[in-house]
């Protein structure tokens, strides 16, 4: 281990060399370099003790235990980090982010074929723990991925066929679980936002309008089949939430606060495809506003002469399914985005939406 600049990344390298050394014991090996990285990755990641403001000991310990130990938050490991603070000098995201600005994002299959030796590629180990990470939490994956450990001797491409086969079957939803992973990753990402409802039995759209609301204490939402090539979809959508303590929403955002270059708050709608994309790069994201400012304008002037009371807006944009695809939705949200409690309990707090088909 050579000496870091910060006290976490120096814990960080002693535990990933630890999660090694478990391995080795109890296992004979960790697998291949993308399982055994990964793993070690994974377990590594972690948060110290932190002093508590209570004066009561964390539950669990003793009331006899040691003052310093009763004074503080348990030391837990396989945390993702809320902010920069809780892991300086460990930089994954920032690779995430390069990759993903440049369009050279890899797939999920490429980081499984990466060599034996990774010769300390810290981009190549940003990978492993990543999809480490969305194994682990995926339901497709994770007995699967769990299972495997037990057989960390074989180091060979047949541990990697071997759990392929495991998993072949929810493939494609993995695949795209991966795409949405590295689209969104950042500071304050929490897997319980992100544990979004996707299945290769989801049945085909049957071309009638679909209504759904869209919440935030969710990322990305479903709207639970999938479209076939050709569809076109148009949108309408209202309602208010609270994207800040000091901001309520409507579908097409607040132009006082942005993240990631789009208006917060703003209802936005993703296609994505059902075929695991065949190169070794997964292509970007295909994300879009689904009201714009114009759209409210619009709709606004047109209410003056109208005595149609809904206040839900016409999009005007139409999306045209290219390729068999899910369809997505989700507020414009950062990361590490807590729900506000909404002033109104009797008016949950989302965006109204419906989603029908056009020519």
């Amino acid at each position: 281990i050579r000496y870091q600049d910060t006290t976490y990344y120096n814990r960080h390298l002693v535990l990933h060399e630890g999660v090694h050394s478990l391995a080795f014991e109890l296992f004979g090996a960790g697998g291949p370099s993308w399982y055994m990285e990964g793993t070690a990755e994974l377990l590594s990641l972690h948060r110290d003790r932190v002093p508590t403001p209570s004066k009561q000991p964390p539950s669990g310990l003793s009331a006899n235990a040691p003052v310093l130990a009763q004074s503080m938050d348990a030391f837990t490991i396989n945390q993702l980090p809320r902010n920069r603070l809780d892991t300086p000098g460990w930089g994954r995201y920032k690779i995430v982010a390069r990759h993903r600005d440049a369009g050279t994002l890899p797939t999920l299959k490429s980081v499984l074929k990466l060599p034996t030796a990774l010769n300390g590629e810290v981009e190549a180990y940003t990978w492993c723990w990543a999809a480490s990470s969305l194994f682990t939490q995926s339901p497709e994956s994770r007995e699967a991925f769990l299972e495997a450990a037990g057989r960390g001797k074989d180091r060979t491409e047949a541990f990697t066929s071997e759990f392929y086969r495991d998993v072949a079957d929810q493939w494609p939803v993995l695949s795209a679980r991966w795409r949405l992973l590295l689209h969104d990753l950042d500071y304050g990402f929490d897997w319980s936002r992100h544990n979004l409802s996707l299945s290769t039995s989801d049945s085909r759209a049957s071309g009638s309008p679909i209504q759904m609301s869209v919440t935030p204490d969710q990322a990305w939402q479903s709207v639970g089949v999938w479209f076939p090539k050709g569809a076109k979809l148009r949108f309408a959508a209202e309602g208010r939430c609270h994207v800040s303590p000091e901001w309520v929403s409507e579908p097409a955002g607040i132009t006082l606060e942005y993240n990631r270059g789009a208006p917060l708050g703003q209802l936005q709608v993703c296609v994505l495809p059902i075929a695991t994309p065949a190169g070794a790069t997964i292509p970007r994201l295909d994300v879009r506003p689904v009201i714009t400012r114009t759209d409210v304008a619009r709709t606004i002037a047109e209410s003056t002469n109208s005595s149609d009371s809904s206040t839900a807006v016409l999009g005007s944009q139409i999306i045209e399914i290219k390729e068999p695809s899910w369809v997505l939705l989700r507020i414009n949200l950062p990361a590490g985005h807590k729900p506000i409690a909404s002033v109104n309990n009797d008016s949950p707090e989302a965006y109204r939406v419906q989603i029908a088909p056009t020519r």
